[in-house]
């Protein structure tokens, strides 16, 4: 039987991905799952969240980060696209935007289904 591991180094395709990790957990020594208040997170942690395509982030989390790191401008510049993730440097950490559905009025299991 073949040992397939996933590398976070390697670049596969987000299908590849996900076969790769299917029914398995994935342990990264570089990440560090802690529970919380996402915004009292030290000045060095990265910040991670979901947005859409529109980048609009006008409800819920996400309204949260754009009230508090705003910079919308700038990720739109990055020309954002379904898959890919934008990200933001403020200071000692990145806060990373997962682009998971093109408009924000969409249900991610409408899309994903």
């Amino acid at each position: 039987m073949m040992n397939r591991t996933f590398n976070p180094v390697t670049r596969v395709s987000y299908d590849t991905y996900l076969q790769l990790i299917k029914g398995k957990s994935i342990v990264n020594n570089r990440v560090k799952e802690e529970s919380g208040d996402l915004f009292d997170a030290p000045s060095d942690y990265s910040l991670a969240h979901c947005i859409s395509q529109d980048v609009k982030m006008s409800q819920g989390t996400a309204l949260m980060f754009r009230r508090k790191f705003g910079n919308v401008e700038i990720l739109k510049s990055q020309h954002p696209r379904v898959h890919e993730v934008l990200y933001i440097r403020q200071e000692n950490r990145y806060i990373l935007y997962m682009v998971t559905k093109p408009k924000y009025w969409q249900k991610l299991w409408r899309i994903c289904s």
